[in-house]
């Protein structure tokens, strides 16, 4: 028996008392071999964002395994500004690796602070979306009652409002706040793609320029898990794996056309299916946030980089050609440049682990990017799979839990995305009084029951809330995030008493105060380059809400 100590009992105590040793030991380590006739060897179909972020995961998380990434010369890169979430960053630089600096420098990302709705309400009228709707908040209730609008709700807001950046100029000297503020970066694809690729293969992936014709199944199989036996190239050649990683994007070639698992279209919800790609000159003004903006027949996004910004006009063709569209831009940035189409369809397939193949990024599922989520569901599978090793003969039970996870993630995306369109009262044109019309939104009754009758879903009670997270909350996004869409939309609910005008507006002084000595975009880069500990800092500090945020990748 252990004698009492006259000590004080501590929360270091008690948490080291009543912590399971041998589930943090399991949770904490990775595998260092694969047992016997288990996966040892990984192909990946495809590089783009997909193909390189699962090689250099495997290759960060998991080094025993031999990781080859096969892409097809001809295939080319479709050169896009790609906005993101606050996840990513902890991804790239705790879960991936990639040093901070050497990742500014070869890539140039900007930062995004949030999204730019020109939404909801008809005229010039538009509603911030920041990502420190949690943990920076000046009162959405008092946002919404003194000012109309939600935009004065967060510190993080009062920055968009004003193009300013957590980096501060008082009394002539500078001070960083970004381990305290969540961002994201706003990413040129094509400089991404180029730095992933040379970083991997730096670290031992290797990388074949090859074309797959075709791949050939095993003989036999349990039913409904059909097998890759091999990869057959135009050369004669073949490559066999254990595990077959399908990032061919929306050709999905092995998931979708070898294996035909079947694709669960999100049609009746998300009518887009086209998007014409351009850049514009911003004239040195860069946003330190995505905008979406209404258009005649879907939405235009607005991606910041260094050099120009990148935009999107995402429409439905049954409304609208390519050639009406660039029309339509031009009429808003006529010195629009480099158009390129781009052809899509939102859905998923049924399953995204069949066999031997596990599809990743579009080849499993996609939704337009009207919030930033195909990094961070690219993400969100690479994590999955790595969670899963080692993977032995029989994976049954593991893949059923991933397919299972992954279908939910993204049919919840998809109702998230619906309240987009079914509340957004913007314009009258045809495209958008059918939208309101016909949306599928039947996965959100149950919130939008509650949020009439009770008002913001996020200051439900704790157990309603959790509940209500469980059926209807979007990873990262979560009841905060729809709370901003249907309020930044208008969308009637039910009045609540708040605090007194004078506590809220001592608040919001405070957040205009800060956002007032922010410096903006450009001037903050230029800081930087003077401050680089500042980045160092923000990926390393424990205390950085990137370490935290880690974490959870």
């Amino acid at each position: 028996m252990i004698p009492p100590s006259k000590a004080p009992i501590t929360m270091q105590m008690l948490q080291e008392l009543f912590t399971n040793h041998e589930l943090l030991r399991r949770e904490r380590s990775r595998p260092q071999a694969a047992p016997s006739g288990g996966v040892t060897r990984v192909g990946i179909l495809g590089g783009g964002t997909a193909g390189w972020f699962t090689a250099l995961a495997l290759r960060a998380q998991l080094p025993f395994l031999e990781v080859t990434v096969i892409e097809t010369p001809s295939v080319p890169i479709i050169g896009v500004g790609e906005a993101s979430v606050p996840s990513l960053v902890a991804f790239l630089h705790h879960y991936l690796k990639l040093d901070v600096l050497e990742f500014t420098r070869e890539v140039q990302p900007t930062w995004k602070q949030g999204i730019r709705f020109e939404w909801g309400q008809p005229g010039d009228y538009a509603f911030q979306a920041p990502f420190d709707w949690e943990v920076n908040g000046v009162g959405m209730l008092g946002s919404m009652g003194e000012t109309g609008n939600i935009n004065s709700f967060t510190l993080q807001a009062a920055l968009m409002e004003r193009d300013t950046t957590p980096i501060l100029k008082h009394g002539g000297q500078l001070q960083s706040f970004l381990p305290l503020l969540a961002f994201a970066y706003h990413l040129d694809n094509q400089r991404l793609v180029s730095y992933l690729s040379r970083t991997a293969i730096a670290r031992g992936v290797s990388h074949r320029d090859v074309k797959i014709v075709d791949a050939e199944l095993e003989p036999e199989g349990p039913p409904g898990e059909p097998r890759i036996r091999r990869l057959l190239c135009d050369s004669g050649e073949s490559l066999e794996f254990d595990l077959y990683i399908d990032c061919s994007g929306f050709r999905s070639f092995l998931l979708g056309d070898k294996l035909a698992e079947p694709f669960q279209s999100y049609g009746s919800s998300l009518f887009t299916d086209s998007a014409v790609a351009f850049n514009a000159p911003h004239n040195g003004k860069i946003k330190p946030y995505t905008t979406a903006r209404t258009m005649d027949h879907g939405w235009c996004w607005n991606i910041p980089m260094f050099e120009n910004d990148h935009l999107g006009y995402v429409y439905s063709s049954a409304y609208c050609s390519q050639d009406q569209a660039l029309e339509e831009a031009r009429k808003q940035w006529p010195a629009l440049t480099n158009e390129r189409l781009v052809r899509f369809r939102s859905g998923r397939r049924q399953r995204a682990w069949v066999g031997n193949v596990y599809a990743i990024g579009n080849a499993y599922a996609f939704v337009e990017p009207l919030e930033s989520t195909g990094l961070l569901m690219i993400t969100r599978a690479i994590s999955s799979l790595v969670r899963a090793f080692p993977l032995g003969p029989d994976e049954s039970a593991m893949k059923h839990f991933i397919n299972q996870s992954a279908a939910r993630d993204w049919d919840r995306l998809r109702w998230f995305l619906s309240a987009h369109y079914k509340f957004n009262q913007r314009l009258e044109t045809k495209f958008w009084q059918d939208v309101r019309e016909t949306t599928d939104i039947s996965g959100l009754e149950t919130a939008l029951t509650l949020f009439r009758q009770y008002g913001p879903l996020s200051l439900l009670s704790r157990a309603m809330r959790t509940q209500l997270n469980e059926t209807t909350g979007v990873f990262f996004y979560g009841l905060h995030g729809l709370d901003t869409i249907l309020l930044g939309q208008k969308v009637p609910h039910a009045q609540l008493d708040r605090e007194p005008k004078i506590v809220w507006q001592a608040r919001r002084q405070m957040a205009v105060d800060f956002a007032r000595r922010g410096l903006s975009q450009a001037d903050a880069h230029k800081a930087l380059k003077e401050h680089p500990e500042w980045l160092k800092q923000l990926i390393e500090h424990p205390s950085s809400w990137v370490s935290k945020m880690a974490t959870y990748v």
